[in-house]
């Protein structure tokens, strides 16, 4: 099937009700179990090993499962997103191109989510080539810091690596994306994925928190109770409020749900204060928060961020 649009009635960024993957696309799609990128964090490794299918210190071992044997594939509503609880690695890379080639030919819309491998896009965007209308590509791109990236991910490429891929899906001519979830840091660290992706970024950055990470993550290791505490101070709830008052306004950027419930937890208070920007002069910057403190922490951290001179005037409506 070559460059042809598809009749789903949801596209790759409509918005949808659901929460995690289900943000994103209608429908999910793995070929294997375990993932050479071993990232801490990661909920499928954590539900692996919860569920004793297998341990979280085999997790870096990869294996197909059955379903990447399949030799059909229905044409489905919506959008199919791949993969979600894998990465595609030069390791798999023949048997996700076989795959991807096998839901496209069905006429489906297919999300491609990946840390991504230069050489393994080079080759997708090759082989994929007559499909471009039925694709998307969303790269994930915590961080430009490429110590902190090789903490939290060890096993994935380093973030230069992976702007150079979307660079190349980019140029391509295919439709491109951007996931900072989680975003490992905090307002600056958005603001540099931001800047650095914002040539190549052909729809939609989504920004979120890192989730549930003592739950996700090994605390038997010293070191990672030590960079989850300071992850958790760097994303506290006025942190949050401060990052989303400062980016709400970019047409890029869209917000996870783990943003989303701080900022409307608890019945939001808004708030209002007129800051005088040494740039620009008096701006109304509007807050949400869930509740009048953190609204008011939210706005100091909101007016540090944005160079202002002073604070001149707040106004708080509580939504309770």
């Amino acid at each position: 099937m070559s460059d042809q649009s598809t009749s789903n009635s949801k596209g790759f960024d409509a918005q949808r009700d659901g929460s995690g993957t289900l943000e994103w696309a209608d429908h999910n799609e793995n070929i294997q179990r375990g993932c050479s990128h071993n990232c801490k964090y990661c909920f499928a490794a954590a539900n692996a090993h919860r569920f004793k299918t297998l341990a979280r210190v085999n997790w870096h071992t990869e294996s197909l499962t059955a379903n990447a044997e399949r030799t059909k594939y229905p044409k489905r509503h919506g959008v199919i997103m791949f993969p979600s609880a894998h990465d595609i690695t030069p390791g798999n890379l023949d048997a996700c191109t076989r795959f991807l080639k096998l839901m496209l030919d069905a006429g489906n819309q297919v999300l491609i989510v990946s840390k991504p491998h230069t050489a393994c896009i080079a080759h997708l965007v090759a082989e994929l080539a007559t499909y471009r209308n039925q694709v998307m590509f969303r790269f994930t791109q915590g961080t430009m810091d490429a110590e902190v990236a090789r903490f939290w991910e060890p096993g994935a490429p380093a973030p230069e690596e992976r702007l150079e891929a979307l660079r190349l899906a980019h140029g391509a001519g295919f439709r491109t994306s951007v996931s900072a979830e989680p975003l490992l840091g905090g307002l600056d660290t958005a603001r540099a994925v931001l800047d650095a992706v914002r040539p190549f970024v052909t729809d939609t950055v989504w920004i979120g928190k890192l989730n549930r990470p003592r739950n996700r993550v090994d605390m038997k290791l010293p070191q990672n109770c030590l960079a989850i505490e300071a992850m958790e101070a760097e994303q506290s709830d006025a942190n949050i409020l401060a990052l989303y008052a400062a980016l709400q306004g970019d047409p890029l950027v869209r917000w996870k749900d783990s943003i989303m419930h701080v900022v409307n937890d608890s019945g939001p208070t808004v708030l209002d204060c007129v800051v005088n920007d040494k740039r620009q002069g008096d701006l109304l910057v509007t807050i949400l928060a869930p509740n009048s403190q953190a609204a008011c922490e939210g706005a100091e951290l909101a007016a540090e961020n944005a160079n202002v001179l002073l604070l001149t005037d707040i106004h708080i409506n509580s939504h309770l």
